[in-house]
């Protein structure tokens, strides 16, 4: 099994902020699959809006999406059990999130590096013990004078939110090519 996470936090209020980009893309990768995966639903048990399903191109491989409903500097509190629950192995839990180092649109696939000051994934490497899976690194840079926390809950200008929409399916194709031809592919093809 695969355990897909986006990162964001709960609420009307931030469904929009550049800190909901890895919930965004998870999203939009069930839309674009919506045949394989159930709609989301929220387990209380793992805190999580959860979507079940498979992908086309791995016969027998179950997957899980998951969009934790704890905020962000929380994330470990969610993902943590599930991680736990289902037994998976480093490499079967895959976290998706904004990355305020690198230019809005930039997409890295980095496995074993540390959280790099992210909040969320410090909270994931701390509950699940390990850093030593797959992290999709969705640009929102860069945040020029402000300060780090006030622009990440930022919402996108208009301007920028004309390239969104490839920024996003940039990032689901990056999951796709990593569940049919491996997360090492699909670092030399999204890494450039």
């Amino acid at each position: 099994m695969k355990l897909i996470v986006g990162l964001g936090n709960p609420g009307a209020e931030y469904q929009n902020t550049r800190h909901n980009l890895g919930a965004h893309a998870v999203e939009q990768f069930r839309e674009r699959h919506h045949s394989n995966f159930s709609h989301f639903g929220f387990e209380k048990r793992w805190n999580a809006e959860i979507a079940k399903g498979s992908f086309a191109h791995i016969a027998g491989e179950k997957i899980l999406l998951a969009l934790p409903q704890t905020f962000m500097n929380a994330s470990g509190e969610s993902v943590g059990p599930l991680f736990r629950f289902h037994k998976l192995l480093d490499g079967d839990l895959w976290i998706v999130h904004d990355d305020l180092d690198l230019p809005l649109g930039a997409l890295r696939i980095s496995v074993g590096a540390s959280a790099g000051g992210h909040h969320g994934a410090e909270s994931v490497i701390h509950s699940v013990g390990s850093s030593d899976f797959p992290r999709f690194r969705i640009g929102i840079g860069p945040r020029g004078e402000a300060p780090a926390e006030k622009f990440v809950l930022e919402r996108f200008s208009r301007e920028e939110e004309k390239n969104l929409g490839s920024t996003v399916a940039r990032a689901c194709d990056a999951i796709e090519t990593a569940l049919k031809d491996g997360v090492e592919r699909a670092q030399s093809w999204f890494n450039g």
